[in-house]
């Protein structure tokens, strides 16, 4: 490990390229943790598993046309091509479920697996064919490659998650009011199911939005993993929210400098790594945690989830 580049990628010195993705990684992670804040409380965090790989084959399809009909297959094209294919596969998941006789992870298991081996299946035809455009390849998109982002991909990402973000944050009420008393909600007048479209959108958007920098596969990890950690050390929703977005953009970034600063360390992985660590630490010293080592005496009473 160069410990002089990884002091000055956390001090924002590594250079434009490092610094620019740390700032975009870490934006990611933060909106991660916020939107994966509200799809936990919802239950729906599993569905960024079926938008994650049903993305594949989106961008695959997205990159065989663009390379076909001569265009360069930039982040925006293949992230329309991922969205589609994602919101086709998040619609039929919630049909599956509307059926007796399916369970929810009957309809989300086949989901992935029908996507998962389209995409696998369409990856294998891009490498035969050997579709590659100014070294542009596609697993540079699906296991993510943050060294191939430009100044336009990071004003996209940017872009994409501000809007991402106002929306949660604008929509914060409804959504705990969807989860938590669904009955409530809609003597309040409010559309439940437009409400849970709303969610998923933003899980598809900020599914995406990430597939450059981390990797579609990864984005999962990062979606669950920040406000399940926060989930330990509180009950308050508005608390867990706010330190799920601290996990998530302080794994991006600590990630991006560790990455930076060790040869051959992929940035996406390491970034879940680090995440991950947040949740081991925290099953052995948060309170809510039924691993902590903190005497029992010493906790939190236990309660229900507050929604302030």
């Amino acid at each position: 490990m160069d410990t002089l580049a990884l002091i000055n990628a956390l001090s924002l010195n590594g250079g434009y390229l490092t610094t620019l993705v740390s700032l975009s990684v870490a934006f990611l992670g933060a909106v991660s943790g916020v939107v994966g804040t509200f799809a936990m409380i919802r239950k729906i965090a599993m569905l960024s598993d079926v938008v994650s790989h049903a993305s594949i084959p989106g961008t695959a399809i997205a990159f065989i046309l663009a390379t076909l009909i001569g265009l360069t297959p930039i982040l925006p094209l293949l992230a329309i091509g991922a969205l589609l294919l994602a919101a086709i596969a998040a619609f039929i998941v919630q049909k599956l479920i509307t059926i007796p006789t399916i369970s929810e992870d009957i309809a989300l298991a086949s989901t992935v697996g029908g996507f998962f081996g389209a995409g696998t299946l369409l990856i294998s035809i891009i490498q035969s064919l050997n579709f590659s455009t100014n070294s542009i390849n596609i697993s540079d998109f699906i296991l993510g490659s943050p060294s191939r982002m430009s100044l336009n991909d990071t004003l996209y990402v940017f872009s994409v998650l501000s809007i991402v973000l106002i929306i949660a944050l604008a929509k914060k009420n409804q959504f705990i009011d969807t989860s938590f008393d669904p009955e409530n909600a809609q003597l309040k007048g409010l559309n439940t199911q437009k409400i849970d479209q709303i969610l998923i959108f933003l899980l598809l958007l900020t599914t995406i939005a990430g597939m450059l920098s981390i990797g579609i596969i990864l984005m999962i990890a990062l979606i669950t993993i920040p406000p399940i950690t926060a989930r330990l050390w509180s009950f308050n929703i508005s608390t867990i929210t706010i330190v799920s977005a601290i996990i998530g953009a302080s794994s991006g970034f600590i990630g991006v400098a560790l990455s930076a600063s060790v040869n051959n360390l992929p940035t996406g992985s390491t970034v879940v790594l680090i995440a991950a660590s947040f949740l081991i630490c925290s099953l052995f010293s948060a309170p809510q945690s039924p691993l902590s080592l903190i005497p029992k005496n010493s906790r939190h009473l236990r309660h229900r989830p507050t929604i302030q």
